[in-house]
């Protein structure tokens, strides 16, 4: 009762919170319901999402871009329009990147890291819980379920607003949550994770890490799998994890990781692509997410390709360096090199000065952990296309926002909730 109570708490407390949390992933690029589903509303909401918040925030609650970031963001914003110009390229990709970035700085301006993060962090639990109960209830066969194509022919099967996807070898479906692919689930649950990390002073409880564990599971993400590890040997390390009370995670982990891999048709589904080498279109598609955009960044180190010229340029590459067809629709998955390959060198240095800046702020100022965090936000981000998403660049900006020096105890970072 009390913890329904406190649920109830929560949600009257920080119910705009929570919805703008919910609207940043159901209303985006990164959304099935928004981006993929077909739905010609939704889609056109997801544009007008992005121009509504900068006047909610400027013209109702009167809220403009601090100072520490508004400079910043007009000089990126500049050399973004005119390296558009250079290579040629129209004017809808940077309008609407203007608007992600005057909606994450006016986001960032207005509400605390670590409110924010408490909230993103919460709703991503829940998400978790929700969407893994349908997921095993349509594996139980407890409930039928039909299936539906999205906008590029692929099955999706959903339920009670989630989505789920079949997996490539059958059985187990993965869970996506309101996302357009189960990847993009695997993105917000490891940046939950990571924030829950350090919000927690004592370390994270081993409940909370396995609700994330389950999560990344659910999806069948293989990078998610991998970062989850990092994360949780980041929050033993963390809490000086060596007493036998914080030796029992480490076990419990180590017995589930067990059972995966005595489970051909569980280890298939997760972890079978990394012995597929090349044959594999999952590593192909990796392998090629880097070096491609990479070889284009260097190519055109100082205003990059354009948005429009990205795809026949990235085929083009794909062609020479693996001579095969690789289609940047699906096999892109590298959000700060595709940006960096579009805008050019500059604009990538910019993204990974703004995550360095976020891990250090997170770490408060620990070397180990900062390079951890930032190893597992470089590889988060490496997995999906993610350019055009807001959480990318609240993030960013989060980094870059300067606040005074956040409290210490004994060397550990206090954040409060």
């Amino acid at each position: 009762m009390k913890f329904v109570k406190e649920i109830f708490r929560k949600l009257k407390a920080y119910k705009w919170y929570y919805l703008l949390i919910f609207l940043l992933a159901f209303l985006s690029d990164d959304g099935y319901w928004a981006a993929t589903s077909g739905n010609s509303t939704l889609s056109a909401g997801r544009y007008a999402f992005v121009v509504a918040v900068p006047i909610i925030f400027m013209l109702f609650l009167r809220v403009s871009v601090g100072k520490d970031i508004s400079t910043l963001m007009i000089v990126v914003m500049a050399g973004i329009f005119v390296v558009s110009f250079l290579s040629g390229s129209g004017l809808g990709g940077p309008i609407m990147l203007f608007f992600s970035f005057l909606s994450s700085a006016l986001i960032v301006t207005k509400i605390d890291i670590n409110a924010f993060a408490g909230r993103f962090c919460e709703f991503i639990v829940l998400a978790i819980i929700y969407s893994f109960t349908l997921q095993m209830l349509i594996m139980l066969g407890v409930v039928q379920v039909g299936v539906v194509e999205n906008v590029v022919g692929a099955q999706v099967t959903p339920l009670g607003g989630c989505i789920f996807f079949n997996s490539d070898y059958g059985l187990i479906m993965r869970n996506g949550f309101i996302f357009r692919e189960p990847g993009v689930f695997m993105v917000y649950i490891s940046v939950a994770y990571m924030l829950d990390i350090w919000m927690n002073k004592e370390g994270l409880p081993l409940r909370r890490q396995l609700v994330y564990f389950l999560g990344e599971f659910s999806s069948m993400s293989t990078a998610g799998m991998i970062i989850w590890a990092i994360l949780f040997l980041m929050n033993g390390l963390r809490k000086g994890s060596f007493k036998f009370k914080n030796v029992i995670p480490m076990l419990v982990v180590g017995v589930v990781a067990y059972f995966i891999f005595s489970n051909e048709i569980l280890y298939r589904n997760v972890f079978a692509k990394l012995d597929s080498g090349t044959e594999s279109a999952s590593v192909l598609g990796r392998l090629s997410s880097v070096t491609i955009p990479l070889k284009m960044t260097l190519d055109s180190p100082l205003w990059g390709c354009g948005t429009e010229n990205f795809r026949n340029i990235y085929i083009q590459y794909g062609k020479e360096l693996f001579h095969t067809y690789i289609d940047p629709q699906g096999l892109a998955t590298n959000a700060i090199l595709n940006a960096s390959a579009v805008f050019g060198l500059w604009f990538g240095v910019f993204i990974l000065i703004g995550f360095w800046k976020l891990s250090k702020r997170l770490s408060s100022g620990n070397a180990i952990g900062c390079l951890l965090t930032f190893l597992c936000v470089i590889m988060t981000f490496s997995n999906e296309s993610m350019q055009y998403s807001l959480i990318f660049y609240l993030l960013i900006f989060y980094g870059y926002r300067r606040v005074r020096r956040p409290a210490t105890v004994n060397g550990q970072l206090v954040l409060s909730r």
